[in-house]
């Protein structure tokens, strides 16, 4: 009879080898000319929103989700980088980047003070076709963050030091992403695709059109794209649709309208076969961008190609 020690071992190898059959099993048929079956789809349930436009234009959707005594705002203008003049690209940026630093009746320091005080959270920002106002507050907070969003969004003050202050860190920005590839082969990508398109402008600028922005084209930006009939407000969390509905009628319901509304730009020029080297020597990193114009977002087939 074999000692206890044997025994053992016999045991372990024994497990051992039990459990890569399996792995032998899936390893016989692969590589395998199929692709796998995908896994079964889950279902997606999105909770229920109520919409309603009030009487100055102003859209707002509400959306009840009672887990956590919180309540997120946001606030789109359908306004972006799309909307700079042709040669003042980054207004939108520097812009939305200003909103939150200041109005006429609170300087930044008091804004930040404000929204620390019930534990919230702002931020603002522009994309390629909107800019946007962000806040989160406690449910008990919520007209204070309405009429926080509301104040920032109506009245910036666009002071000229917050202005300086906020010019040099864009440039800052972009002469560390002008030392990077990735940013060069985008800016150029764009560029080559939608040729003179607004899409093909660099959103956040030039170190040239940054330096030449000045409070005027600031204030004529938000002038001609806020207001109202150009903005979409969610009011997301803790709150009954009424309540949402009422808080923006309270602090939002007397915003005038734009001065304009965001008109649909001429297409992008047609596709065309290009190769294009940008020689940067001692880079040591490539980058390679290859592709044209897609499908659009409202088609079918668009999520499919996405993922």
């Amino acid at each position: 009879m074999a000692p206890p020690v044997a025994r053992g071992m016999w045991i372990v190898l024994l497990l051992s080898l039990l459990l890569t059959l399996p792995t032998a099993a899936q390893q016989k048929d692969w590589p395998s000319e199929r692709p796998p079956r995908p896994l079964a789809a889950h279902s997606v349930k999105f909770p229920p929103y109520a919409f309603k436009t009030l009487s100055n234009g102003l859209q707002v959707i509400a959306v009840s989700h009672h887990e956590q005594p919180a309540v997120s705002l946001r606030l789109i203008l359908r306004a972006g980088g799309a909307q700079d003049l042709e040669n003042r690209p980054g207004v939108a940026s520097l812009a939305a980047s200003l909103l939150d630093q200041g109005t006429t009746s609170k300087n930044a320091e008091q804004i930040a003070t404000t929204i620390d005080s019930i534990g919230g959270a702002l931020g603002t920002g522009a994309g390629v076709d909107l800019s946007f106002i962000n806040c989160v507050v406690m449910k008990d907070s919520l007209d204070v963050g309405l009429n926080l969003v509301a104040d920032i969004a109506q009245h910036p003050a666009f002071a000229k030091e917050e202005i300086d202050r906020q010019r040099q860190q864009i440039l800052s920005g972009l002469k560390v992403s002008y030392d990077d590839p990735d940013y060069l082969a985008d800016m150029v990508f764009d560029r080559l695709v939608y040729g003179f398109h607004p899409y093909g402008r660099p959103q956040s600028g030039t170190p040239e059109s940054i330096a030449a922005i000045g409070r005027d084209d600031l204030v004529a930006f938000h002038r001609k794209w806020f207001g109202a009939n150009n903005a979409i407000l969610a009011i997301v969390g803790d709150v009954e649709p009424e309540e949402a509905f009422g808080g923006a009628e309270r602090a939002l319901g007397k915003w005038g309208p734009a001065g304009a509304q965001a008109p649909k730009p001429s297409d992008p020029p047609p596709p065309t076969r290009r190769l294009v080297i940008i020689d940067r020597p001692g880079a040591v990193q490539t980058e390679i961008r290859v592709g044209n114009v897609g499908i659009p977002r409202k088609h079918d087939d668009f999520m499919a190609l996405d993922l």
